[in-house]
């Protein structure tokens, strides 16, 4: 039986890649979020989520506003000469500028998943349900939930099986376009462009590799208020 998570905030940012200079949102959650949230509250490299589907609860309201941020990142060899020579530093009003966000606004959620051991994993299912449910229960998690930027926290609680997706969104169908699935690393030897640790699924044995990130791509929908991953 497939576990439902409810999930709420005040405020969420699901980045389109497309929009880099002044980010704007997906209409709903897309799985690369849903899955952070529940590896935000309990994770382990023996076993993975798998995701269903998400089920909107709340209108779908965009909020449009200006952000400060900075035009121009620090050079780490600059600080270094900073600091042997004791002058010199970033100054972040000389570097200002806005951007324009485009926001969700009361957002919730109730994410349907399972918990799928990997084929290493001595330890059975039951062990790691309870963790979850546990940290659920309490309020614990490894670090705090996000609607994709970590400005925008995520509250959790379970699902009672009672929620409703919002009555705007029945019988009406709306097209995300491609939507990020999922973000690996692929060891590379001839393609080194980050260093990560890596864990084999198959006999567990961990390692510390050069390689990439890639994602992937799905076409989703919105469809009755419902989003199938």
């Amino acid at each position: 039986m497939s576990l439902q998570l409810k999930v709420w905030g005040n405020f969420a940012l699901f980045s389109r890649p497309e929009t880099k200079s002044e980010p704007q949102t997906y209409p709903a959650i897309i799985p690369t979020a849903a899955r952070g949230i529940l590896e935000s509250i309990f994770w382990k490299p023996e076993f993975h989520y798998q995701l269903h589907q998400a089920k909107v609860l709340n209108p779908i309201k965009f909020l449009e506003l200006k952000i400060n941020n900075v035009d121009s990142r620090i050079n780490p060899k600059d600080v270094i000469n900073w600091s042997i020579n004791k002058t010199g530093g970033f100054i972040s009003s000389q570097h200002r500028t806005q951007r324009n966000y485009v926001l969700l606004k009361n957002v919730a959620y109730v994410i349907e998943f399972d918990i799928v051991l990997e084929p290493c994993t001595k330890n059975g299912l039951r062990k790691y349900l309870k963790q979850f449910s546990d940290r659920v229960e309490n309020g614990r998690c490894f670090q705090r939930p996000f609607f994709g930027c970590k400005e925008h926290v995520a509250y959790f609680e379970w699902a009672t099986g009672e929620e409703k997706v919002a009555p705007e969104l029945l019988h009406l169908t709306i097209d995300m376009g491609a939507v990020p699935y999922d973000v690996s690393f692929t060891p590379s030897e001839t393609n080194q462009r980050f260093y990560n640790q890596t864990f084999d699924k198959q006999t567990g044995e961990r390692g510390f590799k050069p390689g990439y990130m890639q994602a992937t791509y799905k076409n989703l929908k919105i469809d009755n208020g419902i989003i199938v991953f």
